[in-house]
């Protein structure tokens, strides 16, 4: 008798486990999950290219000492999302704020979700967007005249300027990706018709009478930082 209910207790523990790893997969729509070190997730490692189980751990470095300031565990796979659970960790822990802080990462956390946050904070943040990685490593390639990240910002009035010189009214935002909440604005103008730059900028006004420009406000402003 002690040997059955030894097997049923263990067959227990198996059904709540397989329990668990249904309900895990269900809720963050993944493959598979661990069953021994559910709490861990299958990665991308950067060296060798390959996958291991295993954490997203985050340090916060104090820059002059090169002090651990603070410190956050995850099984997140992507570092774009790791930044607000980990400040937040941190301001709990030390009762402090970010207000006149500067925070420096690199290109991995640069987002709109992340720009937002140390906007709303008072923080001064220096990451990299993907093209700003390039230009500072030597990279960068010749962007297009009229492409959208040679528009530029008047921050005041919210209105892009095109490389002609027409101002751009505010015209939306919109969700980029609806599972992380990236957005930007949306910034239109009429005034091409006339302009000399129409074909090189919207091509065949027949088909298109205007131009819009998708650009993030709070990530451009991080990027000035840069120049």
């Amino acid at each position: 008798r002690e040997k059955i209910k030894e097997i049923l207790k263990d067959a227990n523990k198996v059904k709540e486990q397989l329990n668990k790893a249904k309900a895990k997969i269900k809720k963050e729509k993944v493959d598979k999950v661990n069953l021994t070190d559910m709490d861990s997730r299958m990665m991308k490692m950067k060296k060798g290219f390959h996958y291991e189980q295993a954490y997203n751990c985050q340090l916060l470095v104090e820059d002059k000492g090169e002090i651990i300031v603070g410190n956050h565990i995850s099984d997140s796979p992507n570092d774009s999302h790791e930044t607000i659970p980990t400040i937040e960790k941190f301001k709990h822990e030390q009762e402090t704020t970010l207000k006149g802080v500067e925070v420096f990462q690199d290109n991995g956390y640069s987002g709109s979700i992340t720009a937002e946050y140390y906007e709303k904070e008072g923080a001064i943040a220096y990451i990299p967007d993907p093209i700003t990685t390039k230009e500072l490593h030597g990279k960068a390639k010749d962007i297009p005249k009229f492409h959208n990240d040679n528009f530029k910002l008047d921050f005041k009035k919210n209105q892009a300027i095109c490389p002609a010189g027409h101002r751009m009214d505010f015209a939306r935002r919109i969700i980029k990706k609806k599972h992380t909440g990236n957005w930007t604005n949306v910034y239109r103008t009429k005034k091409c018709k006339d302009c000399k730059s129409q074909k090189e900028c919207v091509g065949d006004l027949n088909k298109k009478s205007y131009r819009e420009a998708e650009i993030n406000p709070l990530m451009r402003k991080i990027r000035l930082r840069f120049k």
